[in-house]
């Protein structure tokens, strides 16, 4: 199930960017499909900029795709860096931004857990630096951010 991305009064009207399992079974040695969703609010979106980080100690790969938020071609800097566990990644519209944008995925973020990762560990993916422009290209205020997305470490049926 999809969270609402209602994260309290200060969300209300706000862009919101939030992270999504979208599939994938979180067991040692899987790996998983995670959305970057985004609901702009009442304004468009010309682009997102945010830095991802994961545990190097739980995660072997790491990789984002740009979603169809931004257009079919849009602009992308894609910096991941698995030693460190953290990854750049940001994303412009190419052409005009529409004033009013419905929400969507930013991105794909795809992952393999570690295959020594003990069972019943908690695994943690977290957004931060984030930037959002809006449809004059300049940066939004007031962005609410998702909760990290939190995953117990089950083992594979």
């Amino acid at each position: 199930m999809a969270p609402s991305a209602d994260f309290g009064p200060d969300s209300i009207g706000a862009a919101t960017l939030y992270l999504e399992l979208a599939s994938g079974r979180v067991a040692p040695g899987q790996g998983l499909n995670v959305n970057v969703l985004l609901n702009p609010g009442p304004v468009g979106i010309s682009g997102v900029q945010f830095r991802l980080n994961v545990s190097p100690e739980e995660f072997d790969q790491l990789g984002i795709s740009p979603g169809a938020l931004l257009g079919p071609d849009p602009l992308e800097v894609n910096q991941p860096d698995e030693e460190e566990g953290v990854a750049l990644f940001a994303l412009a519209r190419r052409g005009p931004s529409p004033n009013s944008t419905i929400g969507g995925p930013v991105a794909t973020i795809r992952v393999s857990l570690a295959a020594d990762v003990p069972l019943g560990t908690t695994v943690t993916l977290a957004l931060k630096d984030v930037i959002i422009a809006d449809q004059e290209a300049r940066r939004m205020t007031g962005v609410v951010l998702g909760p990290p997305l939190e995953l117990m470490v089950i083992a594979a049926p």
